[in-house]
């Protein structure tokens, strides 16, 4: 089964830098709403760092003892094209741990928390998603770890870590993307 979160992330972020003709004043005035973070990878040996990063948490969703921590971060270029990667990551507490190690043990809507997804997106000159990698529990090999602290900084409060990932293509199961030396620094959207 496919994680949808993962992917609905990617379509927001595209979303929101537009993918449309965005300049480099709109790119600014939409990191400075979001927070200037710093997001960057190697997706299949290639250097990938994302221009716009940001992480957002909600604890104790509904009273319900769940809270989600969602990290993004992508980059445009050009005038339409984009890409992206994006993790959530659930877990049945009343407050996110503060620090930690976490792995991949299946697909988020079908089993228990603590649960760990993720996902890559590239748009192409139209604003759509032309190629969506994901993690999928079903697919040998495919597997997402996330290490990370919360803390404070001047500003407010942030989040940095480090992640890896081994994701599947969503249009041919065959096909894995390895992304590697995953680091990011980045704000709460709060």
């Amino acid at each position: 089964m496919r994680p949808l979160l993962p992917l609905l992330l990617l379509m927001c972020l595209f979303t929101a830098l537009g993918c449309n003709n965005r300049s480099d004043d709109d790119i600014t005035m939409f990191e400075e709403e979001f927070g200037e973070g710093e997001l960057t990878a190697r997706i299949d040996g290639r250097a990938f760092s994302g221009r716009v990063a940001w992480a957002e948490r909600e604890e104790n969703i509904d009273g319900l003892g769940l809270s989600t921590l969602v990290i993004v971060g992508g980059d445009v270029w050009g005038e339409e094209d984009g890409e992206a990667i994006g993790i959530v990551f659930f877990v049945d507490r009343t407050e996110l741990p503060a620090s930690g190690s976490f792995s991949m043990e299946g697909e988020c809507l079908t089993k228990d928390v603590p649960c760990l997804e993720a996902a890559y997106g590239f748009s192409d000159r139209d604003g759509d998603i032309d190629a969506a990698f994901v993690s999928d529990e079903d697919t040998p090999g495919s597997m997402v770890n996330l290490t990370y602290e919360i803390y404070d900084r001047v500003e407010g409060p942030a989040i940095r870590g480090s992640f890896d990932m081994v994701l599947v293509s969503d249009d041919d199961p065959s096909i894995l993307m390895e992304i590697t030396d995953g680091k990011f620094d980045v704000y709460f959207d709060e």
